[in-house]
């Protein structure tokens, strides 16, 4: 699976694909200051997600783009978690930094309202018929209203 966009922190990567993301600890000088460097990776996949929270970097303060799913815990300090990127000013593209922000956003809620959707079950004629029968039994139905609708199931 090809990867949609590849950011570059200055702590970590954040690699982002169509059902997943990864984020992934930098071996460098500024990773082990911010204690990132022994971190390895972290996938997050967003049919698990609950939400992303998007801040921009300013002139003056770094941004992020931090996960959130059940049992997650931000903490105070979301420059900390294990579960957040963090953009900044001048090394990372802001602008991809947005556009990957809306995609996981998007896709989030896909899954999202994949997981609402009623679960519709395939009922064969033969049952539907079945039911009708019984409607027809107890005189909800007439015989005209079951006959046509045994037409319509068997298509006749």
């Amino acid at each position: 699976m090809d990867a949609l966009f590849n950011l570059d922190g200055n702590v970590a990567t954040l690699t982002v694909y169509e059902d997943h993301c990864v984020i992934t600890g930098k071996k460098s000088f500024l990773g082990f200051l911010g204690g990132r460097a022994f971190d390895g990776s972290k996938e997050f996949y967003y049919a698990d997600m609950t939400s992303v929270q998007y801040k921009k970097a300013g002139a003056f303060i770094n941004g992020f783009i931090q996960f959130e799913y059940p049992g997650s815990h931000s903490g105070q300090n979301n420059f900390n978690s294990e579960n957040t990127f963090i953009i900044m000013k001048g090394k990372t593209d802001i602008e991809q930094c947005e556009k990957a922000y809306q995609y996981i956003k998007e896709r989030i809620s896909f899954y999202k309202n994949q997981k609402n959707s009623p679960i519709i079950s395939a009922i064969s004629p033969a049952e539907e018929l079945k039911k009708f029968k019984e409607l027809l039994d107890s005189g909800i139905i007439t015989q005209d209203e079951f006959n046509a609708k045994k037409k319509e199931l068997l298509g006749l």
